[in-house]
């Protein structure tokens, strides 16, 4: 709460295309990467991603200091 953060956001679906779709049709406007197949991407290798959705809180020294919080956990409450 009261911290300022950034949201990014990476994709993993077979179809590039439908990526690009989801992200005009939801109207997300956060920067956002396609990583390639699920878990075989940079990404994914390197967070070690098993599922999806996934989220994590990093600080900005590249400390993971959450992992998959969702709900009122992520409104800082």
């Amino acid at each position: 709460k009261d911290k300022p953060f950034a949201m990014l956001g990476v994709n993993c679906d077979d179809d590039n295309q439908a990526a690009i779709d989801a992200i005009k049709s939801e109207r997300i406007t956060w920067p956002n990467w396609h990583d390639g197949a699920p878990g075989e991407g940079p990404i994914a290798k390197r967070y070690h991603i098993r599922s999806y959705p996934s989220l994590f809180v990093i600080d900005g020294q590249d400390i993971i200091r959450h992992k998959q919080i969702i709900g009122e956990a992520l409104d800082g409450g």
